[in-house]
């Protein structure tokens, strides 16, 4: 993501950050836009079975940091890096998280093959660290304002995450 992108919502009242069914992938991302979004430094923290325990510190960065309201929408389908984004936004006050509950699979998978067998098979290797100090694994990332999505609603065309994260911004503005 470049700063041009970010520069575009340099003005606008808020902004809302649809992460939904994203099951992860490269963390340079989140890192991107998380520096972006707050400002003062936060710390990550995390537990390998090898190393021990785990910091990284994140500083702002960039030629401004956005500091309106953000409204992150999240579901039962976001692993990974998105586990790791929203753990990082839960810590940043301008940033309220709606929707459902993450997945909760973010302990960075170690790939294993069973010889025997020729298959291959992925377990957490780190132990990632939720916001409130619980463990990201198996327990995800709750939202501040939970708004379960149902299969009516799906069927029906009602985005009622996105619809409640719109009236936040809104009335969060006025």
């Amino acid at each position: 993501m470049s700063n041009d992108i970010l520069d575009y919502f340099r003005n606008t009242k808020g902004m809302i950050i649809d992460i939904r069914h994203n099951r992860g992938g490269d963390n340079m991302s989140s890192y991107f836009i998380v520096q972006r979004l707050i400002t003062s430094p936060i710390t990550d923290v995390g537990y390998s079975r090898v190393k021990g325990k785990l910091e990284h510190t994140f500083y702002p960065a960039g030629n401004f940091q956005y500091s309106k309201p953000v409204v992150l929408l999240i579901n039962g389908v976001c692993y990974s890096a998105s586990d790791h984004m929203a753990n990082l936004l839960k810590k940043v006050p301008h940033v309220t998280v709606i929707g459902d509950t993450t997945g909760g699979g973010g302990g960075i998978p170690g790939r294993y093959k069973l010889p025997q067998l020729g298959q291959e098979f992925r377990v957490p290797v780190l132990c990632l660290i939720r916001y409130d100090g619980g463990h990201v694994e198996w327990n995800g990332i709750p939202p501040d304002i939970l708004v379960p999505q149902t299969k009516n609603d799906i069927n029906n065309n009602r985005d009622k995450q996105l619809e409640c994260g719109i009236s936040f911004i809104n009335n969060a503005t006025r």
